[in-house]
């Protein structure tokens, strides 16, 4: 049978990863936020997403991959378009 400690062990766990999820959604929820802000929060999963993913494929080999003929046009071409300011229109 489990004992008492660790279901107050769990039991504080779950707590303690729930209520900073909950405390911005409880509070953010009924404000108006600025407009720069809400953007702002809208580039933080790409950011996030690129800071795990590019040092890993970046050097994943000694070969840099973006570099290759075949493999890189979809990098260059994205860089390209954002460079130009025309990603968004896409």
């Amino acid at each position: 049978m489990i004992s008492l400690d660790y279901l107050l062990l769990i039991a504080g766990m779950g707590l303690v990863t729930f209520l900073p999820r909950w405390a911005p959604l409880f509070f953010l929820s009924q404000r108006k936020l600025p407009v720069w802000f809400v953007e702002w929060l809208d580039l933080i999963p790409a950011a996030i997403l690129s800071a795990l993913l590019v040092p890993a494929l970046v050097t994943a080999s000694r070969d840099i991959w973006f570099c290759k003929p075949k493999c890189g046009w979809p990098y260059r071409r994205f860089c390209l378009l954002l460079k130009r300011g025309r990603w968004e229109e896409r």
